[in-house]
C-alpha cells in the first residue's frame, strides 16, 4: 500500500509539482511580493502601536502634538502608509527584474526592466490633481488596489522586454563605452514600446467609459479572488495542496506564491479599515495563514515535535525521536521546519501524510469561524515576520489575547491529531532499536 502511494505521487503528482516549481510566472511573483515584505512589515509596527486595545487610546495619540507632523496619530499613520502602503512599488519593479533575469540571465538589463515596468505601472494609475493645481497619484492604487494590476503589468512588460534582448532588438553602443551605461541604452528600444504599449491600452479603456485599468482589472477579477482568497473553501484547497507539494518534496512556495497577493490585498484592505474606524472587511489575510494555519511552518509541524515531547514525557520516546526533537524543537518555535521536514521524515512519508494535510486545514476552520462569529478579533492588517513564535503572533496579529488563546487551543487539537500516528511510527522505531 506504501510502496503503491508512494509510486502514484511520484508518477502522477511529482512531475505537475516540479513545473509549478520551475515555473518563471510564479517565481517572478514570489520574488516581486518579497521584496516588498520589509516595507510591510515596517508599516506593520506603527499599525500595531497605533491599535493597541487601550481605552481612548486614538484620542491620546492625537493630543501628542510633534513638529512637522501635528500629532503623533499623524506620524504613525504616515508611516504605515508610505511602506505598508506602497507595497505596489518594489513588487512591480521586483516581478519585471526576476522574470526577465530569467529569461535573459542578465543583471543589469534585467534592472532596466524592472524600472521599465514601475514607469510603466506610474503612468497609467490615476492621478489626483488638488484646487491649486498640485498633483499626485492615489495612494490607494499603490497599496492593495494595484496590486493585481502591478502582477498582470510586470509580468507582460517583462515578457516583452526578455523578447527584444533576446533577439537583439536593442541600442549596443561601441565597446569602449562602460558596459553600465551601454547596457542602460539597452532598454531604451523595449521601455519605450511597453510604455506607450500600456498608454495606449489606458486609453481605450477610458474610451470604453471606465475610470481606469485598475478597477476593470479588480471588476473582472473580483469574483474568483474573492474564492480564492476569502473563503474557507478557497483557502482550504490551498492549504491542502500546500501539505500535498510539501509532501512530495516540493516547497510549499509554489502554492503561495500564487496565493500570497491576493491574502496580501486582505491584509491592507483590513488596514486602511482599521485606520478609518471602520469594520474589518476579511477574515483570511496573511497573517490568518502565516500566524494561525502553519504554527511551526507549513503541516502545523509545531504539533509533530509537541506529540514527540509527550511520547518523551511519558518515557516512550525512542532514541531517534529524543534525538530529532533535541534538534528541531528551536527552530519550530519559530516556525522554521525543515529539519523535521527532512530529519524525521515528513516528505515521502505516507505514516504522517494524513495529519501533515489536515491539521493547518483545520486550523483553517477553527480560525475562520472563531473569527466569523466575533469569538476572536479579526486580524488587524498587521504584516509579521513569519518566524515569529505562536501565541505572541496570535496578540500582535489581532492585537488582541484572543488570538493567543485561538492559537494555544488549535495547538492541542493539532497535537491530539498527530498524537497516534506519532506514536504508532515510534513504536516502529523502539522494535526495530530492540
Amino acid at each position: 500500500m506504501k510502496g503503491g502511494f508512494n509510486e502514484f505521487l511520484n508518477k502522477k503528482i511529482l512531475p505537475y509539482a516540479n513545473k509549478l516549481a520551475a515555473n518563471r510566472a510564479l517565481t517572478a511573483i514570489r520574488d516581486g511580493v518579497g521584496l516588498a515584505v520589509t516595507l510591510i512589515i515596517i508599516g506593520s509596527i506603527p499599525l500595531i502601536i497605533s491599535a493597541l486595545p487601550i481605552d481612548n487610546w486614538a484620542e491620546t495619540l492625537q493630543g501628542i502634538s510633534l513638529p512637522y507632523f501635528g500629532n503623533l496619530s499623524n506620524l504613525l499613520n504616515g508611516m504605515t502608509d508610505m511602506t505598508f502602503g506602497i507595497m505596489v512599488i518594489p513588487t512591480v519593479f521586483g516581478i519585471a527584474y526576476s522574470y526577465t533575469k530569467s529569461c535573459i540571465q542578465d543583471e543589469l538589463k534585467s534592472i532596466g526592466s524592472g524600472f521599465v515596468a514601475l514607469g510603466a505601472f506610474l503612468t497609467i494609475t490615476p492621478v489626483i490633481v488638488t484646487k491649486d493645481g498640485l498633483a499626485g497619484i492615489d495612494l490607494t492604487y499603490l497599496g492593495s488596489k494595484g496590486l493585481i494590476v502591478a502582477i498582470v503589468l510586470g509580468l507582460i512588460s517583462a515578457k516583452i522586454f526578455s523578447w527584444f534582448i533576446s533577439h537583439n532588438v536593442e541600442i549596443k553602443m561601441p565597446e569602449s563605452v562602460p558596459p553600465a551605461i551601454s547596457k542602460t541604452f539597452s532598454a531604451l528600444i523595449p521601455g519605450v514600446v511597453i510604455v506607450f504599449m500600456w498608454i495606449i491600452i489606458a486609453l481605450i479603456i477610458g474610451m470604453l467609459g471606465f475610470d481606469n485599468i485598475h478597477e476593470v482589472i479588480l471588476e473582472v477579477l473580483e469574483k474568483p479572488l474573492s474564492f480564492l482568497g476569502g473563503t474557507l473553501a478557497g483557502t482550504l484547497i490551498a492549504v491542502g495542496l500546500n501539505s500535498l507539494v510539501w509532501a512530495i518534496g516540493v516547497h510549499g512556495t509554489v502554492i503561495n506564491s500564487a496565493m500570497g497577493p491576493i491574502w496580501l490585498m486582505n491584509s491592507d484592505a483590513n488596514r486602511l479599515a482599521l485606520q478609518q474606524g471602520e469594520e474589518l472587511p476579511h477574515i483570511v489575510t496573511n497573517s490568518f495563514i502565516a500566524n494561525f494555519t502553519y504554527m511551526g511552518g507549513s503541516g502545523a509541524t509545531a504539533c509533530l515535535v509537541l506529540a514527540l515531547f509527550i511520547l518523551i514525557f511519558m518515557k516512550k520516546g525512542s532514541a531517534e525521536s529524543k534525538t530529532l526533537t533535541s534538534v528541531a524543537t528551536a527552530p519550530a518555535v519559530f516556525n522554521i521546519n525543515e529539519p523535521i521536514m527532512f530529519g524525521y521524515p515528513v516528505v515521502f512519508n505516507v505514516a504522517i501524510l494524513i495529519p501533515f494535510i489536515i491539521v493547518p486545514m483545520i486550523f483553517a476552520t477553527t480560525t475562520y469561524f472563531s473569527m466569523k462569529l466575533g469569538i476572536v478579533a479579526k486580524p488587524t492588517g498587521t504584516v509579521l515576520n513569519w518566524t515569529m513564535p505562536p501565541i505572541i503572533s496570535g496578540y500582535l496579529a489581532t492585537n488582541s489575547i484572543s488570538g493567543s488563546i485561538l492559537q494555544i487551543v488549535n495547538l492541542i487539537i493539532g497535537t491530539l491529531i498527530y498524537l497516534p500516528f506519532v506514536s504508532s511510527i515510534n513504536n516502529k522505531q523502539l522494535l526495530a532499536e530492540k
